[in-house]
């Protein structure tokens, strides 16, 4: 990553510490990244070529992040996500939205010259040079890897109880 500006109240360096994790991964850099809060619970936006407000041609991701946590979160609906739902504990595993935006990234750095991302196969029902089941499948596994990483599991119900490190939360 060559440049952040966060405004959304997320500690810089939690969201480094993710887009680093995600980008190390994917074989990916010299990417700007925008994270912002939002009214909305997340959304983001990829480009390859930079956009018309950002001052460079590099690749830029924005990412708007909500405050209203734990949520379930529902991917694009088509393929194997039809009819699924997924919880998104805090604010930081909403950071991991920015997987999605990423692999798009990815998935152009393949289409133009593959020594410029990891060699990763593409997920199950994803075609074309832009996949959205690639993209949100990447993204699920991606946070489960995380959480995984980091011992955090979910008891049921509710769900609003979390152990990290087998301290309940």
């Amino acid at each position: 990553m060559k440049r952040l500006r966060n405004t959304s109240g997320i500690p810089d360096r939690l969201v480094r510490e993710v887009i680093h994790w995600v980008a190390a991964n994917l074989g990916i850099t010299g990417f700007d990244v925008e994270c912002r809060g939002s009214s909305a619970d997340i959304a983001g936006l990829a480009y390859n070529r930079g956009s018309s407000y950002h001052t460079t041609l590099r690749p830029f991701v924005v990412l708007r992040v909500g405050r209203a946590f734990p949520r379930l979160f529902a991917p694009y609906q088509y393929a194997q996500h039809k009819g699924k739902r997924y919880l998104l504990a805090d604010r930081t595993e909403a950071l991991f939205y920015i997987t999605h935006e990423l692999r798009h990234l990815w998935q152009a750095a393949q289409s133009t010259d593959k020594r410029k991302s990891a060699p990763l196969p593409r997920f199950h029902g994803s075609r074309g040079k832009f996949s959205e089941v690639d993209t949100e499948s990447y993204a699920i596994h991606s946070l489960r890897r995380w959480r995984k990483a980091r011992k955090i599991r979910r008891i049921s119900p509710p769900l609003a109880y979390w152990i990290i490190d087998g301290h309940q939360i």
